[in-house]
């Protein structure tokens, strides 16, 4: 609504002046700023120009126009197309003498900006934010520019700037955005005096190899990105009474080989995912809180992990490491664990009372051959993840005792030989997913009934000749997934509330000699789906029923209604949902 009456005023503002743009103090239409630079004339009230280039033809900025707007505080441009970049045609033409307008200017937001540096006679007295994202600058500005008020200064994606000599002239500067400059190799040690800083972005300055060591002592810096600096392979030594206010450092993928000690007294938020080249972290103090991402190279973690207050871990595919320290079982404050993809770690340690907290447990790909039964010390536990654990050989029965579990994920486990018994235990879980564990007959306990919250069963690609009776009575199941279970020659009667089932695949279903052994389960269950009823009405069943069961020979013979294509259209007997 806002919008809508802000657009009609302007259009009863642009109706009235439309012959004289001159009279505005505002210019953000493409036509409205066109007009205003080809008429050259009455530009003198113009404090704000927004011009969207995607919307707008080819322009050429007359300094002479420029030149008149003694009031303008305001100057964005930007618009890209659909992919992100700017359009030929949309252009804007400067002259080799080209020089911004009146020292009033705060605000100067210019995407794409053409020209190799800003004009030598730039006034920048009164700037706040200096916004030149994906410019083609070389070099900011030539000789020195007073900046004194600018806090925000923002060059992400200009490939071409190779160095900002001076950082003295801008000494209330609070957020500084370098990233993705790759041509800039070096950072000025004049950075030192910006005291006021708080952001400092150099991701992906694949040229930059080191930092001054005058960084160090920027006492109200925050947060530093060197995410994907390649050839950045050391950090500041930083001395233990500076930089305290650091808390967040990301060096995601990186070439960083080790950190400095002193780390340990600063951070809340350490990201190191994939930096390859780290193979040892230094010891850590309780100081470092809430997040710890160490995706990367290591080989061991340090003994005084344990008196971390993080409550997130992420050590996945940190393929080296083939241990956890046993005082990871002590963590308090741990809500969630990864270490998907650490392919040489073969135990999990003994898990005491204190990881209660713990609510994701992530271990896929692991070399894990088995689970402690002290997990059911995990008493929080909602997620556990096993993808793809080729060695994992049997479940502790005690996971039954995880009584907030809700997903229990072990697709490719396909050496798992023993399933837990007594499964009423699990009565909160809404996912299983068995699928291609190699499964036998019998290997699924027929107490499965118990795990009456169970919404998802994934049974595909197991050796099982029939299905445990006991997923009849889940009546809460929405999925069950029997694909490709190419020793499966017979299903049981449905559940009323199934609404899909899968089983493509099944080569034995599609070989049998009668229907009547595969059609009479359907029929039964076919028999629920009254669209008529009362219980249809109250179970909103709005998609009705899906059955899955494609072969690779097409459809079986003994199936009469065939075409060519892919449907097939039946007429039903009125009371075909009473049938069988």
């Amino acid at each position: 609504m806002h919008d809508l009456v802000q657009e009609m005023g302007w259009n009863i503002i642009r109706s009235e002046f439309l012959d004289n743009p001159g009279k505005w103090s505002r210019l953000w239409d493409p036509s409205d700023v066109y007009r205003a630079f080809t008429m050259k004339k009455g530009m003198k009230n113009v404090e704000a120009i927004f011009l969207n280039l995607s919307r707008s033809k080819q322009l050429q900025f007359s300094t002479k126009v420029f030149a008149k707007m003694k009031r303008l505080r305001l100057l964005k441009i930007y618009g890209m197309d659909c992919c992100g970049f700017m359009k030929k045609e949309y252009k804007i033409i400067l002259s080799e003498d080209f020089q911004f307008p009146s020292q009033e200017l705060r605000y100067l937001h210019w995407k794409g900006y053409p020209l190799k540096s800003l004009p030598s006679n730039f006034h920048g007295e009164n700037l706040i934010v200096l916004n030149m994202m994906d410019s083609k600058i070389k070099q900011l500005w030539q000789g020195n520019k007073c900046l004194g008020k600018l806090k925000f200064l923002n060059l992400l994606g200009s490939k071409q700037l190779t160095e900002i000599s001076n950082f003295s002239n801008m000494p209330n500067l609070e957020e500084l955005e370098l990233g993705y400059c790759t041509s800039l190799n070096i950072v000025d040690p004049s950075i030192g005096v910006l005291k006021k800083l708080t952001l400092l972005s150099l991701s992906g300055c694949e040229n930059l190899t080191s930092l001054p060591s005058s960084i160090q002592y920027l006492d109200s810096l925050e947060t530093i990105y060197l995410n994907n600096c390649s050839n950045l392979e050391k950090f500041l030594e930083i001395e233990e009474s500076s930089m305290e206010a650091l808390t967040y450092l990301h060096f995601d993928r990186s070439a960083i080989k080790e950190l400095p000690s002193a780390i340990e007294y600063l951070l809340e938020d350490l990201q190191l995912f994939v930096c390859s080249n780290l193979d040892a972290f230094p010891e850590i103090m309780e100081d470092m809180k809430e997040f710890l991402d160490l995706r990367t190279g290591i080989k061991e973690l340090p003994s005084s992990m344990e008196h971390l207050n993080i409550n997130s871990l992420f050590l996945s595919d940190c393929k080296n490491l083939r241990s956890l320290l046993s005082s990871i079982r002590r963590f308090k404050s741990f809500c969630r664990l990864f270490l998907n993809g650490c392919s040489s770690l073969r135990n999990f340690p003994e898990i005491m009372e204190g990881m209660k907290y713990l609510e994701v447990l992530g271990l896929e790909g692991t070399a894990i051959k088995e689970l402690p039964s002290s997990i059911q010390n995990l008493k929080s536990l909602q997620m556990l993840y096993l993808s793809n654990c080729k060695n994992l050989v049997t479940i502790p029965d005690s996971i039954n005792d995880l009584r907030c579990l809700k997903r229990l994920i072990l697709p490719g486990c396909s050496n798992l030989e023993k399933f837990p018994k007594n499964l009423e235990g699990l009565c909160t879980l809404v996912e299983l997913d068995l699928s291609h564990c190699n499964l036998m007959e019998g290997s699924i306990p027929t107490d499965i009934w118990g795990l009456y919250s169970l919404c998802t069963l994934n049974l595909s690609g197991n050796h099982m000749v029939s299905i445990p009776s006991g997923i009849t009575q889940l009546c809460r199941l929405r999925l069950l997934d029997i694909s490709h279970c190419k020793m499966l020659q017979e299903i049981p009667e449905l559940s009323s509330s199934l609404p899909q089932i899968d089983a493509h695949g099944c080569t034995k279903l599609e070989m049998l000699s009668s229907p009547s052994s595969l059609l009479c389960p359907f029929l039964k269950w076919f028999k629920w789906f009254n669209p008529t009823s009362n219980e249809y009405m109250n179970r909103n069943w709005k998609k009705g029923k899906v059955i899955i069961i494609p072969g690779n020979g097409g459809i079986p013979g003994w199936v009469l209604h065939q075409e060519i294509g892919s449907q097939v259209r039946i007429e039903l007997p009125l009371n075909w949902y009473e049938l069988g």
